[in-house]
């Protein structure tokens, strides 16, 4: 009898949940990972935020304030085979904007 060789890494997968404009999502991200290994199957997945330790990933990356964010993330399968981290650089906008208008002086024109 045989063994099966897992030849394959895994691999972690990505997803964002939200729209952006010239790279800014309109509101904070939700990241989710979605890790596949067909051969021997995902062992864990770790995810580093913004720089910190990496830790085990169990659900979506969400709360980002406003700024720029990174997120790095790698999988391991049952065979011992760890996917090389790999690292998404975001920009998020959980403020709305405020506009202040101060009465303009007498006959000042305001266009838009």
């Amino acid at each position: 009898m045989g063994a099966a060789v897992d030849g394959v890494v895994g691999n972690s997968g990505l997803v964002s949940e939200l729209f952006k404009i010239n790279g800014w999502y309109l509101a904070p991200p939700t990241v989710t990972l979605t890790p596949v290994d067909p051969t021997s199957g995902i062992a864990s997945t770790k995810v580093s935020v913004d720089g910190g330790a990496f830790v085990t990933y169990s659900a979506p990356l969400t709360g980002f304030s406003t700024g720029n964010h990174t997120a790095q993330y790698r999988t391991t399968d049952f065979a011992g085979r760890v996917e090389s981290a790999k690292l998404i650089a975001f920009k998020a906008d959980s403020d709305k904007p405020v506009v202040n208008i101060v009465k303009p002086a007498t006959a000042t024109v305001l266009r838009a």
